[in-house]
């Protein structure tokens, strides 16, 4: 009874016995197997033609074009210490130059403070916070009458160009009036 049963489920609609399909899948399964063993012998022969994994090694340590380059850890960090020491060179730089600045205005500065110093007072510390606000002053003082000369200066010059340009164009204007038939 249980091998009738069996055979019953054993056939399907077409009268095709499911062993028979199972065999068929099998086959199938072994030809794709097949399929993509060849493929991937044909891609591995094309690997080998192209170089194999020493061309591989070559353009890991060596790339050759910007972008392999760009992500390379070694590379950005380069760049980024590239970057560091030029920013520090532009600072150290500026710094020189302010420190020269500096040292070149220290004795200015130094007579402005001594003519400024004071010591009517009790109090060394207000005589001397005095000293130097009054000393800055002074040197404020001093700047703004150089820049305002300084736009004086370049207000006259443009006021000047201005007028120039207007009697150039008149007299073009003239001159064309002249020379053109009414």
């Amino acid at each position: 009874m249980l091998k009738m049963k069996v055979e019953e489920l054993g056939s399907d609609v077409g009268g095709n016995d499911v062993a028979s399909t199972t065999g068929d899948a099998v086959v199938d399964k072994e030809e794709k197997n097949q399929r993509r063993l060849v493929r991937l012998d044909q891609e591995l022969i094309e690997f080998e033609e192209r170089g194999g994994f020493s061309q591989v090694l070559k353009d890991i340590f060596n790339p050759s074009d910007q972008s392999s380059m760009e992500l390379d850890s070694v590379f950005q960090l380069k760049q980024l210490c590239k970057a560091y020491y030029q920013k520090k060179d532009q600072l150290s730089k500026g710094l020189v130059q302010c420190l020269d600045a500096l040292a070149n205005e220290r004795p200015q500065t130094i007579k402005m403070k001594r003519k400024h110093f004071d010591t009517s007072s009790n109090n060394l510390f207000t005589d001397i916070e005095y000293m130097r606000i009054n000393a800055e002053r002074e040197r404020i003082k001093k700047y703004q009458d150089i820049t305002k000369g300084a736009a004086y200066t370049y207000y006259k010059i443009l006021k000047r160009l201005t007028e120039e340009k207007a009697r150039f164009l008149k007299e073009n204007n003239t001159l064309t009036a002249k020379t053109t038939d009414p």
